[in-house]
């Protein structure tokens, strides 16, 4: 004779798919918060146009003669990017 099945457990059926989609369903609203906070930070960075009267905190990005330059370390009033590439660097 064959083996005997148990009955088709709908409810339990249900249960166990609905904590694999949430768990698929919680890992990807992870990775998309990831994602979404590394675009914000990087547009929080950008400052616009270079402004030589204004100064730049590390991180901070700009666009200077067709390039985005960015902030290696604080940037003084007057730190030109290209000029000292300690302090800003092609971004």
């Amino acid at each position: 004779m064959g083996a005997i099945m148990k009955p088709f457990d709908g409810e339990a059926f249900g249960l166990e798919l609905t904590q694999v989609v949430k768990d698929y369903l919680a890992r990807e609203v992870r990775e998309m918060n990831r994602r979404m906070d590394a675009i914000e930070a990087e547009h929080a960075a950008y400052k616009g146009a270079y402004d030589a009267g204004c100064s730049y905190q590390k991180g901070a990005t700009v666009t200077f003669e067709g390039r985005r330059w960015k902030a290696a370390q604080a940037a003084a009033v007057g730190d030109v990017p290209g000029e000292d590439l300690d302090t800003w660097r092609v971004a």
